[in-house]
């Protein structure tokens, strides 16, 4: 299990329960980042794309600009897979979150992309709320799978 330190979701309510029935396609895209803050934080970013291509960007710390100490991972869901999972953070919330302001130095999460031809462009302090964080994780762990 991936653990991401420094963050507290106990802020985050759902605003109005956003839910829809997703018919993925290669325009599909989701790409979200967790972390970060005062500098040599850990930063996540996992991305999923309508085509199944799942892509895990990690680093221990970022000095100004340049990332140190950190890798990427890459793998490949199958269609069912892949609509499997873009349907799941549609249910557990994802278009539910609010963006609010977040400092410089504070652990945040920041989530972009479009499912079905919906924009999504949020940004809040803190970790995701924990049944999308865990849908996150399960795709970072993909990736993992992949490598064996």
């Amino acid at each position: 299990m991936l653990v991401f330190t420094g963050c507290d979701d106990s802020d985050k309510a759902p605003k109005t329960g956003v839910r829809f029935k997703v018919h993925a396609d290669r325009t599909d895209h989701v790409t979200c980042g967790l972390g970060g803050g005062k500098a040599g934080a850990q930063w996540d970013q996992v991305s999923l794309r309508g085509d199944g291509q799942v892509r895990w960007i990690h680093t221990d710390g970022m000095t100004a600009r340049t990332a140190q100490e950190g890798f990427e991972k890459t793998a490949k869901l199958s269609p069912e897979d892949t609509a499997k999972w873009l349907q799941g953070v549609v249910d557990v919330g994802l278009f539910d979150l609010e963006t609010t302001a977040v400092a410089d130095d504070q652990p945040h999460t920041k989530c972009q992309g479009s499912i079905d031809g919906r924009a999504l462009n949020t940004m809040f302090p803190g970790s995701p709320p924990g049944e999308l964080h865990a849908k996150l994780e399960e795709l970072m762990a993909s990736t993992l799978k992949a490598d064996k």
